[in-house]
């Protein structure tokens, strides 16, 4: 099992292919597992296709906007990519801008010549503070309807225009992995999503991530956040199914059903299929710990209707009879005696002293009471005898 909180934005297309994914690819060909932070990049990403309607080669990021503007804080780490990794015939160029009170002047830029051997990525990282700007420029090759991908790893605000969905990057978007996102362990059984936190789906329409796990937890260095938090607690789940014996991708089926839906729709490429959780009948278990308390129905030793509750093993406490009993002619508290607590026990016949001063017969009834007494003889007539 292998808890992996690293993403890659410079190794493929995000559709399954690619240097990343072949490693992955061959590690889960032998029986290994991957649980793989999904990323935090929700608010610093944006992807589509390549636009340049005025013709100055610059890209439009929305019409009449040829800049993505954020606020910079520390080492920025720049990343676009484009979806020419088989033919390789597109060239574009990256320029980081900052603003002044001259206006908007370069910082650093990438102009890398892609061809054969340099795949379509460009990428700056500089330290930088303060309102910036990244431009993207065509330098060769730019068809409309080239697809692009550009995001901020660290050191920067949430874009001016950005993309929620589709910021789940390698090795998070690869085949065969179980793929998480974040919830602040606080509010793990509602949300929301941690709002860094990756959407999918992935560039080829794959979900993503398939569940979230809990973040901001506790670690001797302090709370721990992100996607990188999530990632292990998930794997730890993992873990337990292939423990008892689940092959590892037979186990993320599992736990993608196993997972407590949260969001709207099922899946969604917030959430995936909800929020992790160790499936007590995959797992062998009797009941479920972690859900509310609530006691459920057994039979006692001594055959009546007891209670019991799902310990912290996930095994049912040992069924405890009720505290008194009820008017049925059973023993349900387990004492050996039936229907404490009433006249008499339902059904029971007892003698009894009737009108005439002989010896009558009385039943326990409903309610536990006894009938009225019944001569054995009849009834009594005028002369005090019995007829």
């Amino acid at each position: 099992v292998v808890s992996f909180s690293v993403g890659y934005a410079h190794n493929g297309p995000g559709n399954g292919t690619g240097s990343v994914d072949d490693i992955v690819s061959r590690a889960t060909g032998r029986g290994m597992f991957w649980s793989v932070a999904a990323g935090n990049w929700a608010q610093q990403h944006w992807a589509g296709t390549f636009t340049d309607r005025n013709g100055n080669s610059v890209h439009e990021f929305a019409p009449g906007v040829d800049q993505l503007t954020f606020i910079a804080g520390g080492v920025v780490e720049l990343n676009v990519d484009w979806d020419d990794y088989a033919q390789r015939k597109s060239d574009l160029d990256v320029v980081l801008l900052k603003a002044t009170k001259d206006g908007w002047v370069e910082v650093d830029k990438s102009d890398i010549k892609q061809g054969p051997n340099s795949p379509p990525i460009e990428q700056i990282g500089v330290e930088v503070g303060g309102p910036c700007a990244l431009r993207i420029h065509c330098a060769k090759n730019c068809s409309p309807g080239l697809r692009l991908r550009a995001v901020n790893l660290k050191g920067g605000g949430p874009f001016s225009v950005s993309m929620r969905n589709g910021n789940v990057y390698d090795p998070g978007s690869c085949k065969g992995v179980l793929t998480v996102g974040a919830v602040q362990h606080g509010a793990l059984e509602t949300g929301p999503l941690e709002g860094f936190s990756s959407y999918g789906p992935t560039v080829d329409g794959r979900m993503k991530p398939e569940v979230v796990a809990p973040d901001g937890t506790a670690t001797s260095d302090g709370a721990f956040y992100g996607t990188s938090s999530a990632c292990p607690h998930a794997a730890g789940v993992v873990a337990l199914y292939v423990g008892r014996g689940w092959a590892p991708l037979d186990a993320i089926t599992q736990v993608q059903k196993d997972a407590l839906p949260l969001g709207t729709g099922h899946p969604n490429p917030a959430y995936g299929w909800g929020r992790v959780h160790p499936g007590p009948s995959a797992l062998g278990w009797q009941c479920d710990a972690a859900l509310p308390p609530k006691d459920t129905t057994c039979t006692t030793a001594c055959g009546s209707v007891g209670t019991h509750q799902c310990g912290a093993t996930c095994q049912f406490t040992a069924c405890a009879p009720p505290a008194s009993d009820a008017c049925n002619g059973l023993d349900d508290d387990c004492d050996g005696s039936t229907d404490e607590g009433f006249a008499c026990a339902l059904g029971s016949e007892a003698t009894c002293a009737d009108d005439c001063g002989g010896v009558g017969k009385r039943t326990c009834s409903s309610g536990c009471q006894w009938t009225a007494c019944v001569s054995a003889k009849g009834t009594c007539g005028s002369d005090g005898g019995s007829t």
